[in-house]
């Protein structure tokens, strides 16, 4: 009876190992194990910067902009070549659209403008609405005559923030 129990177990003990044997890598093979480290989503009102910039001939303009939700702040900086140029702040909102409609506050030779501008991304590109400007009370500030008539005409592109320092 002894000897029947053993060899039993014995049985079943080969049994267990042949259907654990299977299952195992053999040692020469990779092992691919899955990580279950939660990945959280982007945060959508974490900050996001981005830089633009566009060469035409020798004059430069540069934007960087900084989105949070609805909110865009930045800077722009417009130099000619071998001249004074512009250089200031944008600050406004982005609509539903994605339009942001925003107000660049800027020190051009020496006097304080502001001028409202219309930009718009684009992929990797930023639009920016042109159109016939207006300083209705002589103060210095500019605003489209007929903003209906203003056109995505100016393209400015993705650049490194590097490349796009505002000096």
């Amino acid at each position: 009876m002894k000897k029947m129990v053993f060899a039993l177990a014995a049985l079943m003990a080969a049994g267990t190992m042949a259907c654990n044997s299977g299952s195992e890598a053999p040692k020469d093979e990779t092992t691919v194990v899955a990580d279950t480290a939660t990945v959280q989503a982007p945060d959508a009102n974490a900050p996001q910067t981005m830089c633009f910039r566009k060469t035409f001939n020798q004059d430069t303009t540069t934007v960087k902009l900084t989105l949070k939700g609805d909110t865009v702040e930045g800077t722009m900086v417009w130099q000619p070549w071998q001249k004074d140029g512009g250089r200031g702040t944008l600050k406004g909102m982005r609509d539903a659209n994605g339009e942001m409609n925003l107000m660049y506050d800027y020190m051009i030779e020496g006097q304080k403008q502001t001028e409202t501008k219309i930009m718009k991304l684009d992929g990797d590109k930023l639009l920016v609405k042109v159109g016939e400007l207006q300083d209705l009370k002589n103060d210095g500030n500019l605003t489209f005559k007929d903003v209906t008539k203003a056109v995505y005409k100016d393209t400015l592109y993705a650049c490194t923030d590097a490349s796009c320092a505002t000096k």
